[in-house]
């Protein structure tokens, strides 16, 4: 199957019933505070947008994610960068509804080129297939939410590999704006690869991070982070191994900005230092909740806690 084919395969599969869906959509009108379709409840908050409470039904945090994708990152060995496109579906429900339990599961199909030459100069592949799982579990409890998920990464470039790592977040809620809390991401286990017929380790990066999520009365969702990540590589693949760097600082944002009451633009970055050996990792897309409105979707009770993994979110070390 050529690339092109594969592209169109995945779009008509994930977006296939858009015409439809946003048939039913027309029937409501946009900008409305209580909508059946957004939430359920005629209940608002101070700036008139539906009040964060738990789903009134099953499919509502059912989303799919289309996106510009790049990224750069340690296992491109120094010498690379990879430029494609991201299609994802995520979708969250209650598991013991009564105390605010909830499970979340993702999955994410990155198709890439090489943005450098340096690899097809050295005989090495120039595309990139990168398959990301995420599922776990989460809680609300009055103004405390935690999460936990298990993220899986297959990918296909200069060789194949499977790595895993754990990340978990904890939110405090300041006030029905305002969310202050820690994300970390923890090593669950690498993997070896073939490089121009040389072993190599690949790895994810340990990180933690501080953020701010700030939802303003528009429902343009806004988020910042800072932290320290952990060891990564800097050896290259032109000039030869090189000890790993100690920790590092890590900084990033996310922003969702809706379009109208089903659709929203969404993109996030992770930026570890030093920006020549560290990650440079971005993605921007709109995302479609078809069936509860985006501008709170975010905020609802049984919400995924942690988005679907991602090149932002999965960090990828190479050691010689």
């Amino acid at each position: 199957m050529s690339r092109l084919t594969f592209y169109v395969a995945i779009a008509v599969s994930m977006f296939g019933g858009f015409g439809t869906a946003s048939a039913q959509i027309a029937s409501h009108e946009f900008g409305s505070s209580c909508e059946e379709v957004a939430c359920g409840e005629c209940e608002s908050d101070r700036f008139g947008l539906p009040a964060s409470s738990a789903n009134s039904s099953l499919w509502e945090q059912l989303s799919f994610y289309g996106a510009i994708d790049g990224a750069k990152q340690p296992q491109d060995f120094g010498v690379n960068a990879n430029l494609g496109t991201r299609m994802h579906v995520s979708y969250a429900a209650p598991l013991l509804a009564d105390y605010g339990v909830g499970f979340q599961i993702g999955s994410a199909v990155v198709l890439s080129d090489n943005a450098v030459q340096v690899f097809e100069l050295l005989g090495e592949d120039t595309q990139r297939t990168q398959s990301f799982t995420t599922i776990g579990l989460f809680q609300s409890a009055g103004d405390w939410r935690w999460g936990a998920v298990l993220d899986y990464l297959y990918q296909d470039g200069f060789d194949s590999s499977s790595l895993g790592q754990f990340r978990f977040r904890v939110v405090k809620e300041l006030s029905s704006q305002t969310w202050l809390g820690f994300t970390g991401r923890l090593r669950a286990f690498d993997d070896t690869a073939d490089f121009l017929g040389s072993s190599v380790t690949l790895r994810s990066i340990n990180q933690g991070s501080v953020f701010l999520r700030h939802y303003f009365p528009t429902g343009v969702q806004c988020t910042y982070w800072l932290g320290i990540a952990g060891e990564h590589g800097e050896s290259n693949a032109v000039t030869g191994p090189a000890r790993p760097r100690d920790e590092s600082f890590v900084f990033g944002a996310d922003l969702l900005a809706p379009l109208n009451d089903h659709l929203a633009i969404y993109g996030e970055t992770n930026l570890t230092l030093p920006g020549d050996t560290g990650t440079v990792d971005a993605m921007l897309g709109v995302v479609w909740y078809p069936f509860t409105n985006v501008r709170t979707a975010n905020r609802k009770r049984f919400a995924p806690l942690l988005p679907v993994a991602s090149s932002s979110t999965f960090g990828v070390d190479l050691l010689p």
